[in-house]
């Protein structure tokens, strides 16, 4: 691959993200402040006391991610993830939760 294709297919690289960017914006900032989501992270970790280095608060966060996404929907569906793939990640975190707690008591 030359540079003039490299070029020509990271730009349409960079104009797919863009569009991605802007319309998962619309599911997860869904206001001005772009970073709406990662700050209301930051606070939550923060107020459930999460280490997040430590795998098994990873998975109760994503829980507590999940549920607060669904509590928050109101009557709208999601673009990029449906409530039942919500819920069922929901059960397979819980269930990753379980075996890593089963397996420190070994």
């Amino acid at each position: 691959m030359d540079i003039k294709e490299f070029s020509a297919l990271a730009l349409n690289l960079f104009e797919e993200a863009g569009e991605l960017l802007q319309s998962k914006n619309e599911d997860y900032a869904k206001s001005e402040d772009a970073f709406k989501n990662l700050n209301r992270t930051s606070r939550m970790v923060e107020i459930l006391d999460l280490d997040l280095k430590r795998r098994e608060h990873v998975a109760l966060y994503e829980v507590v991610k999940k549920v607060h996404r669904l509590v928050n929907l109101g009557d709208r569906e999601p673009r990029h993830e449906s409530i039942r793939n919500d819920c069922v990640d929901i059960i397979n975190y819980i269930a990753l939760y379980y075996g890593m707690m089963g397996e420190e008591k070994k």
